[in-house]
C-alpha cells in the first residue's frame, strides 16, 4: 500500500515547529490546544512533522530535532532557500516532486496535470490532487518555481537570460501580444504585467530579473519604448489568478508565516513613479 500525504500549510508546519522548540516536545492535545484546532488534527500534524524528519517519537511526545532548529531559523531570517533545502532532504514526498520536475519537466512549462502522470509512477508514495495542490503550494511560496498569472502554467524559474536574450524575447513576446482588434490595426500597448509573465515563461526567469534587465533595456533605448501609467480602475492593474508569496509575520507568542496572495497586476516602477502599459515603436535589437 502506497503511502498517502498529510495536507498540511507552511504555515502550521512553522508554527508547529516553533511550539515544539519553545516547550522542548510536543504532543496532540497541547498542539491542538494552542493552534485551536481538534486534537485529531494536531496529531496529523505531529504525525507528518515526523514524517518530514523535524520533530521525533518519543514517551511523552514529541521533540524537535536539529532539522527543527535549522528549518526554523532559515525561517526567522526570510531564507526560503533554507527552508527549501531542509525540506527536500528529509520529507519523501518533497523531495521526490522537486527531483521529478527537474529531471522531467526542466525547461519547460506545466500544469497540475502534467505532473500528475509525471509522478503517478512513484511505487512507494501516493500522489493525489491533495497532494500536488499542498506541494505546489508550498513550490511557488518557497521560489523555487513561478506561475504564469494569466495562464497557470507553473515553471522552474532559475534561470538568469543575458542582455541581449532578454532584448530580443522582450521584442517578440510584445510583439505576440500586441494583438490587432481589426486587420491593419494595433493596440500598441500592452500591460506590463502581462510582458512580465509571459516573458519569465518564455525565459524561466525570475520576476525580480524582468524587472532589472527591463530597466536596463529602457536606458538604451530611449525614444524606442514607451511607458504609460493607468486609472485606478483599469482592467490592466488586476491579473486574473493571485500572486502567492510569503512574509515573516510579526514576532507574536507563536511564530507564524504572514501568506500573501496578490491579485494587483504590478506594473514596473521607474524613478519613483510605476506606469502600467509598454509601447515598442521601434526594433530593440
Amino acid at each position: 500500500m502506497r503511502i498517502s500525504i498529510r495536507p498540511v500549510t507552511l504555515r502550521r508546519i512553522v508554527e508547529a515547529v516553533d511550539l515544539s522548540i519553545k516547550r522542548g516536545g510536543m504532543d496532540s492535545r497541547t498542539l491542538s490546544t494552542l493552534l485551536k484546532t481538534t486534537e485529531r488534527r494536531g496529531q496529523e500534524i505531529l504525525s507528518e512533522l515526523k514524517r518530514m524528519k523535524l520533530v521525533e517519537a518519543g514517551e511523552s511526545g514529541f521533540a524537535p530535532n536539529s532539522n527543527a532548529i535549522d528549518f526554523l531559523n532559515a525561517f526567522q531570517q526570510e531564507n526560503w532557500e533554507g527552508m527549501h533545502l531542509v525540506l527536500f532532504n528529509n520529507y519523501p514526498f518533497y523531495r521526490v516532486f522537486i527531483s521529478t520536475i527537474r529531471e522531467k519537466l526542466p525547461q519547460t512549462s506545466f500544469s497540475k496535470d502534467d505532473l500528475m502522470k509525471a509522478l503517478i509512477c512513484d511505487s512507494e508514495l501516493s500522489f493525489n490532487r491533495t497532494a500536488i495542490d499542498v506541494l505546489c503550494d508550498w513550490s511557488e511560496r518557497l521560489g523555487i518555481f513561478q506561475r504564469n498569472l494569466y495562464t497557470g502554467q507553473y515553471y522552474l524559474a532559475s534561470e538568469n537570460p543575458n542582455a541581449d536574450d532578454f532584448t530580443a524575447s522582450l521584442q517578440t513576446v510584445y510583439e505576440e501580444l500586441n494583438i490587432k482588434p481589426r486587420p491593419g490595426m494595433k493596440q500598441e500597448y500592452v500591460e506590463v504585467a502581462k510582458v512580465r509573465e509571459f516573458l519569465c515563461e518564455k525565459l524561466k526567469t525570475k520576476r525580480e530579473i524582468f524587472d532589472l534587465l527591463f530597466g536596463q533595456v529602457l536606458r538604451r533605448s530611449c525614444g524606442k519604448i514607451e511607458l504609460s501609467g493607468a486609472p485606478i480602475t483599469s482592467m490592466a492593474k488586476s491579473s486574473p489568478t493571485t500572486l502567492k508569496k510569503m512574509e515573516r509575520g510579526m514576532k507574536d507568542s507563536i511564530l507564524s508565516p504572514r501568506f500573501i496572495c496578490l491579485s494587483e497586476a504590478r506594473g514596473i516602477e521607474i524613478n519613483g513613479k510605476e506606469y502600467q502599459y509598454i509601447a515598442i515603436f521601434e526594433p530593440l535589437r
